[in-house]
């Protein structure tokens, strides 16, 4: 080797050393990217179906409107992983007259790290009237 000429070879792979690195870093982030889309996607799916579960419940107690049901009504639903549960009770409150009955609708599904829920409440017309 002759003296004042630079050796290119180390440089050479040292650039491609970093060039694997940053493609690397970046291929994981595009990965992670895709993964966690997936995991939305697969939340809003089951979110979708609870939904569903709820507003066909919701429909079950406008048919049950006026008709002696025996609480609590558990769901049919479609889909396994979504279950729920609809509480007709009598209101304590003496501002609410008494043919009104509150229905409470619990839907619930399984989360990524915890159980998911969804809570309505609505007045129904005499479902557990025990005259009838």
């Amino acid at each position: 080797m002759r003296p004042g000429k630079i050796n290119c070879r180390g440089a050479f792979l040292l650039e491609a050393l970093l060039a694997v690195f940053i493609l690397s870093v970046a291929l994981v982030g595009m990965i992670r990217g895709l993964l966690s889309s997936l995991n939305a996607a697969a939340e809003a799916e089951k979110y979708s179906h609870a939904i569903l579960a709820a507003d066909n419940a919701l429909i079950e107690v406008i048919r049950l409107n006026g008709q002696k049901v025996e609480p609590p009504i558990v769901l049919k639903t479609q889909v396994e992983s979504v279950a729920g549960q609809i509480l007709v009770k009598l209101l304590d409150d003496p501002a609410i007259p008494e043919v009104l009955q509150q229905a409470r609708l619990r839907v619930t599904w399984p989360g990524a790290v915890k159980d998911k829920t969804i809570e309505a409440f609505t007045l129904v017309f005499g479902s557990v009237d025990e005259k009838k």
